[in-house]
């Protein structure tokens, strides 16, 4: 590798025609599998109705993970959406032509073509047949694009793939000054540089030399260079309007989907009897809630206007299904009809946390709907698209972020349900019974609440039982098990139970007259950190994954013949990020007890902090690992 590495250094200096090959520094290919060498991305707001987009790659190919990053160029098309132009070319580093792209290389596919989606929504890709490159080579890639739609304009990630450095990257927007636009600078080095000329803005900002990041699970939103772009005025379809406030998106909303909310008489009669003479607020809305997932299923609908404006409440009644705008317009109307006041709230969903919440630059990036009743208690929040998700919970999915409150009144954005330490909990109660031969038994009830059951949650709900048993044998710290009996099944509300039996024929290991085990027999999600910080940015426990407590009670009985001689230490760890607490106790003679506790605080920490994270996890894996040793007297 290293020897190509040097002819490209040598190679790339050379200029050609076709491309404009830059110079890169070696410093710039420490870590990389690809190397940006020029990206370009210009927005032209020609019209209120009708914006155009020019996108140009030039990235050198150093290895196969730089080629599954960026062989492949995406461009999405719609009814307001066309995608005027796509070509691909490979170049060797010399900058001659080695491929160019036909028609052949392109494929135009639908978006989501399952049996839960009608779209309109497609996208084209390109990508050349490469198995007579050799590495390092260099993909070009031109796209033009046009929209008759302005309520979205397109922000700038130039940091689009970890591992890839930058020669030079730029971004432009241009405007006439009437239609305007407002831009938002984040982590980049040097300022825009804007002009105005004969009634037009253009602006131009630019990431130069810039160097991979090492592949960071703890990479926290918002720390990479980006431009975020909202318009101020819009035009979609026949509606019009401004973006200058969150309440803009909000009413803009509400002007879709107004009078969207009408029920069948039959529906609204249904409802009345689910509700009954039920006074109580809270009880009304979990019966409406339970009523709607009895009686609809997901299917995503998006045609023209239908990524935002929802099916009428009618037709979801009629049909049963809707997706994400029908099913919580729905829900919302059968509230409303027993009496609940609710709210629609647009979020940004996900397994990760988006990076794109700003409180004070108002930006449509909101990709799911969910419901708010807010109530003198407390708020609920309802993901009104799953048949199965407990009244209130929200998960992983949309939970632990921020969303857009819609009222006729104003909109603005609130924080969701926070999922921390004391909601995400497994709590496991052990007995090992230890056999002279060294075998052992052990019997156990494990119990996940909040995020922590989610995947519990999925497996219970699936009734296979060989996909449950390798989930709950993987979790063994200890080989060649046989199950006797296990058990998942979901209690109600955010919590499943995990029970189960099984014989383990090694327990430990024999060393003449000792015998040593790990009383620590169920492994939980604690991965040590082996990857190296930066130091210079924040790093990030999301919350979704590390903030929980995990409590473990385990019971050991020591078969007669033989004696405790040395039991693991105790350990008591308390750092910035949580705190760790193992110990043992004895009960009576032949019988004792380990206790351990984790609490994590998920969250932002200060770069210079990883190497305590890092610590921290090898320490809790360390004391995890601590044998205790048995003699025999007999």
């Amino acid at each position: 590798m290293r020897k190509w590495i040097i002819f490209l250094l040598v190679a790339i200096q050379v200029k050609a025609q076709k491309p404009d090959i830059p110079t890169v520094s070696e410093d710039l290919l420490k870590g990389a599998n690809a190397v940006i060498l020029k990206e370009q991305t210009a927005i032209t707001v020609e019209k209120a109705n009708k914006v155009s987009v020019r996108k140009y790659r030039l990235v050198a190919i150093l290895n196969k993970q730089g080629e599954a990053a960026f062989d492949t160029y995406t461009a999405y098309y719609d009814a307001f959406r066309k995608v005027r132009k796509l070509e691909a070319a490979a170049y060797n580093t010399r900058g001659e032509l080695l491929l160019k792209s036909r028609n052949s290389d392109i494929r135009d596919v639908a978006v989501n073509p399952f049996d839960y989606s009608a779209t309109d929504i497609r996208v084209k890709t390109v990508s050349l047949d490469r198995k007579h490159l050799g590495f390092p080579y260099i993909l070009e890639f031109i796209s033009e694009e046009e929209s008759s739609e302005t309520f979205f304009y397109e922000d700038w990630t130039p940091v689009s793939s970890l591992q890839t450095a930058i020669v030079e990257s730029t971004f432009q927007i241009k405007s006439p000054v009437a239609i305007g636009y407002r831009a938002r600078t984040i982590h980049l080095p040097r300022p825009s540089v804007a002009t105005v000329e004969g009634g037009w803005k253009t602006e131009t900002w630019k990431l130069e030399n810039f160097n991979a990041i090492s592949s960071e699970r703890f990479l926290a939103p918002g720390s990479l260079p980006r431009v975020a772009v909202a318009p101020l005025h819009f035009q979609i379809d026949k509606y019009t309007g401004t973006v200058s406030s969150w309440k803009d998106i909000g009413d803009f909303y509400l002007r879709l989907n107004r009078g969207r909310d009408v029920l069948p008489e039959a529906t609204r009669e249904k409802i009345r009897e689910v509700i009954g003479g039920e006074t109580d607020t809270l009880e009304r809305a979990k019966r409406v809630y339970r009523f709607m997932q009895g009686h609809t299923r997901y299917f995503n609908i998006s045609f023209r206007l239908g990524g935002w404006q929802s099916l009428p409440a009618s037709v979801v009644a009629e049909k049963g299904y809707g997706d994400c705008k029908a099913l919580t317009n729905y829900t919302l109307a059968l509230l409303k009809e027993a009496g609940v006041s609710a709210y629609p709230a647009l979020v940004n969903a996900g397994g990760r946390i988006p990076a794109t919440e700003t409180d004070d630059f108002p930006q449509n990036t909101f990709n799911h709907i969910i419901a708010c009743i807010p109530t003198a208690r407390d708020t609920v929040w309802l993901e009104c698209t799953s048949q199965t998700f407990p009244f209130g919970y929200l998960g992983s999915f949309t939970g632990n972020r921020k969303a857009l409150l819609i009222t006729e009144e104003t909109s603005r954005l609130v924080n969701t349900r926070s999922y921390g330490p004391e909601e995400n909990t497994l709590v496991s109660r052990v007995e090992i019974n230890l056999e002279k031969d060294g075998s052992a038994e052990v019997q156990y009830r494990s119990v996940y609440r909040g995020i922590r059951q989610e995947e519990a949650a999925s497996l219970a709900g699936t009734k296979d039982k060989e996909k449950q048993k390798r989930w709950l044998t993987a979790k063994v710290r200890l080989s060649d098990i046989v199950w006797d009996e296990f058990l998942l099944e979901t209690k109600g509300g955010e919590e499943v139970s995990e029970t189960g039996r099984f014989k383990a024929p090694v327990g430990g290991s024999f060393s003449g007259e000792r015998f040593f085990f790990q009383p620590y027999v169920l492994s939980s999600f604690f991965p040590e950190d082996t990857e190296k910080g930066t130091g210079d940015r924040e790093f990030y426990l999301d919350p979704n994954l590390y903030s929980f407590t995990e409590a473990d009670t385990v019971t050991v009985n020591i078969p007669a013949g033989f004696v405790l001689e040395n039991k693991p230490r105790d350990v008591y760890l308390e750092t910035r990020f949580g705190s760790y607490t193992s110990q043992v106790e004895e009960i009576q003679p032949g019988m004792w007890r380990y206790i351990r506790r984790v609490v994590i605080d998920g969250g932002r920490y200060p770069g210079e902090t990883r190497q305590e994270w890092s610590d921290f996890t090898r320490a809790v894996n360390r004391a995890d690992r601590q044998r205790t040793v048995l003699r025999k007297t007999l």
